[in-house]
């Protein structure tokens, strides 16, 4: 039942927090678009929603979701296997994606945003396709 109980709560963070990577990311791309915009008001309310959003909820659903994933782990017996050591390199690059999520947001709140290059705008898709593969082999645990 502990089992269970945890993989529950291990699901729920981390759709949580691949949510707020997601909605981070659009808001980034949108906003940074047509290159910095300054305003002489400060950030825009959407712009400071989204980094509070991202401080309070997202980064706490990331935390969460490497505690009972690990805890999960360990339940299973799982590290030695080969699918699990994949899938904790791609859940580390989702980390460190949220990290540079977190600090365009920073940025764009002090209003120290440049333009992002087109070719980050593909960060949503990116952030999907990890998580396919992770899934992926959360379900199957080939090899």
């Amino acid at each position: 039942m502990v089992y269970l109980g945890l993989k529950a709560f291990h699901v729920v963070a981390a759709i949580t927090w691949i949510g707020g990577m997601l909605a981070a990311a659009v808001v980034i791309a949108a906003a940074t678009r047509n290159g910095p915009q300054r305003q002489s008001d400060g950030p825009s309310a959407f712009i400071t929603s989204m980094r509070r959003w991202d401080q309070r909820v997202t980064s706490v659903a990331m935390l969460l979701t490497w505690a009972l994933g690990l805890a999960l782990a360990l339940l299973g017996g799982w590290f030695p296997d080969v699918w699990l050591i994949v899938k904790l390199g791609v859940v580390l690059l989702l980390s460190a994606l949220h990290g540079w999520l977190s600090g365009r947001l920073r940025r764009l709140h002090q209003q120290n945003s440049t333009r992002m290059p087109p070719s980050l705008r593909c960060i949503p898709f990116t952030v999907i396709l990890a998580v396919s593969v992770v899934a992926i082999l959360v379900v199957t645990k080939p090899v």
